[in-house]
């Protein structure tokens, strides 16, 4: 520790510390005042380059980490709050350095939605930052691989309904194009799921919005990425078997087709071949007699895009699809002929297992035909006015067979 004194209102004691590597920097500042409604000091965080990675207010005794991001000169300097708000005793400063890099916190600066200014975001984990004044705006970027859902705990430092000081904002890859805004600002600790359309580079912009309110403490957002539909949601654009949304067995997913020519492709990947049923929820505006009419459809396809079945409806119904083998499946919600732009929601649900009871396209042709067992029933479809299904059994000595046709 070192001890100071500020001589007068208008003094500035400059530390100056060496960084061997990059890692963080831990600060505390041992002040002869106790007051919680009144600052008395300032405590600022300079790099080499004069670039200011921190700024607080404090009348009591505090302890700050910043991230430092490279090794060289760092400068602390302690000040007074203004000429109304000075104490002349003595004060007491320790820094510490940590070494493994700056990972997790903030690194000014970062104020613009570019690759060069922002800083990576932690994900799956902590970053920590400040917004030093409201002139200040902190950006983050978070690199996926796919579209998905971003979660991230937003914790502040108030904790108020009225006055909301911190302002989330997501852009697009773009830096430009606004995907999120958290409605004018939070004072309290707060969780957003924000939909990443595509893979590609997102920009989290985090600035005060009442400025008045806004306290010179730590922040701490907390990140995680899941690829997919995994909220819940089907995540546009999803209009093609290569931007289909990935979904787990089991788990409801809800979309909604913006017009007649609006398809919405999910893919399911399963380790084995198995029976896949898939409950088709279609929207509680449907009346009963909607029935007639054929709001939705449901078609399944393999990766090489052989249909295992497509079936149209509007009523709630479960409809199940033999899956011949690992692999991805996709589903294919669509409106057959007529046109519904509420919520329907899908839940496709895998179980190992045996296909030997469900028809496998295309089976058309005596060349192709499906295998029968006797005695074993099995579960077609007509996809179409002009499809036929073909299927074979063989016999082994003369006799009779007695086929049982069970039409819906």
């Amino acid at each position: 520790a070192i001890q100071g004194q500020l001589a007068s209102a208008g003094d500035a004691d400059r530390y100056r510390i060496q960084a061997a590597e990059s890692g963080s920097m831990t600060v505390v500042l041992d002040v002869p005042t106790n007051n919680t409604s009144q600052n008395f000091f300032v405590l600022q965080v300079y790099d080499a380059s004069r670039t200011q990675l921190a700024q607080y207010r404090t009348g009591q005794d505090r302890t700050v980490t910043v991230g430092v991001p490279q090794a060289g000169a760092y400068d602390i300097v302690i000040q007074a709050e203004g000429y109304n708000s000075y104490d002349g005793n003595a004060y007491k400063l320790t820094a510490t350095l940590a070494a493994g890099g700056a990972q997790g916190y903030e690194s000014e600066a970062n104020e613009s939605a570019t690759a060069a200014d922002a800083d990576p975001l932690n994900l799956g984990g902590l970053t920590r930052g400040q917004l030093a004044s409201s002139g200040d705006t902190d950006y983050y970027q978070v690199t996926v691989n796919a579209k998905g859902i971003l979660t991230v705990e937003l914790d502040v430092p108030t904790n108020s309904t009225t006055n909301k000081p911190y302002r989330l904002r997501l852009f697009d890859t773009n830096g430009r194009t606004q995907l999120f805004d958290n409605n004018y600002g939070t004072g309290q600790d707060s969780t957003y799921t924000l939909e990443l359309p595509k893979a590609g580079t997102y920009f989290l912009e985090l600035s005060s919005y009442y400025s008045s309110a806004l306290k010179d403490d730590t922040y701490a957002l907390k990140s995680s990425f899941s690829a997919g539909a995994t909220g819940g949601k089907e995540l546009e654009i999803n209009d093609s078997k290569a931007q289909a949304d990935p979904i787990s067995s089991g788990v409801k997913v809800s979309g909604g087709l913006s017009g007649y020519s609006d398809k919405d492709y999910y893919r399911l990947d399963v380790g084995a071949a198995g029976v896949l049923s898939v409950l088709l929820d279609v929207p509680a505006s449907l009346s009963a007699s909607d029935y007639r009419y054929q709001y939705f459809s449901l078609g399944v396809y393999d990766a090489q895009d052989k249909l295992l079945g497509v079936y149209s409806t509007s009523v709630d119904k479960t409809y199940q699809f033999g899956l011949p083998a690992a692999g991805s499946y996709y589903l294919i919600v669509g409106s057959p002929y007529y046109h519904s732009s509420d919520t329907y929601s899908i839940t496709a649900t895998h179980s190992v297992g045996s296909t030997a009871g469900f028809e496998s396209e295309g089976n058309d042709s005596a060349q192709a035909p499906n295998s029968l067992s006797s005695g074993v029933a099995i579960q077609g479809q007509l996809a179409s006015a002009g499809d036929a299904d073909r299927y074979r059994i063989q016999a082994a000595e003369s006799g009779s067979m007695t086929v049982v046709l069970d039409v819906p």
